[in-house]
């Protein structure tokens, strides 16, 4: 899907050996994107690790796009930090 700005993302769903559905959406990094995809970190996930940017940059990024699910994400990140 591409968004107004141009942002393009790829959805992949998967769903688990015990019925769970996980859903990931995957930025592609353009020049617009560079300073998010200089931020990655990498974490700790299920057998190994997977790369994302920061909380901090995921924050910024939803706030610029301001769309009300980004709006309550973000109201639920900072929620986390109290």
């Amino acid at each position: 899907m591409e968004f107004k700005d141009g942002t393009e993302v790829q959805r992949v769903n998967k769903v688990d050996p015990d019925g769970n559905l996980m859903t990931v959406d995957f930025m592609v990094a353009d020049a617009g994107l560079m300073a998010p995809w200089e931020s990655r970190v990498r974490l700790p996930f299920a057998d190994g690790t997977v790369t994302v940017v920061s909380r901090e940059m995921l924050i910024g990024m939803k706030a610029r796009a301001a769309r009300p699910q980004d709006l309550m994400d973000i109201q639920n990140l900072q929620d986390l930090d109290r």
